[in-house]
């Protein structure tokens, strides 16, 4: 079991040291998974336990205005990611990947990456 879990921590650095895109390692929460580790867990502490905690005795929210204004703002969001990523930059056929630590190889990355992070989740 020891060997395992060695086994695991060397896969894990050999991912990240050696394999990894330099362009990204200065990014937020890319270096190491714990601050993603610890989103999900203050969420899931929230979720079952904190927030019904604080709603028990309370009246539900009413969030039907709200709704509508962000699916509207999702509809839009979606609208020009798909602009964006399908097409003016073509990212449906592979292209060929430029690593090399220059604007014009990060300028892609940084118009891309954060669209899938705030894409709607549903």
């Amino acid at each position: 079991m020891a060997q395992l879990i060695r086994d695991i921590i060397h896969g894990y650095h050999d991912v990240m040291d050696n394999k990894s895109d330099p362009r990204v390692n200065q990014w937020s929460m890319m270096a190491s998974p714990f601050p993603t580790l610890a989103i999900c867990l203050a969420y899931a502490y929230f979720a079952k336990v904190l927030g019904p905690r604080l709603m028990e005795n309370r009246k539900p929210f009413n969030l039907r205005n709200v709704l509508i204004v962000y699916n509207f703002l999702q509809t839009i969001f979606s609208s020009w990611i798909f602009y964006e990523d399908y097409l003016v930059n073509s990212y449906v056929r592979p292209a060929k990947t430029d690593r090399k630590l220059r604007s014009g190889s990060l300028k892609g990355l940084s118009r891309s990456g954060p669209h899938s992070f705030w894409s709607p989740r549903t």
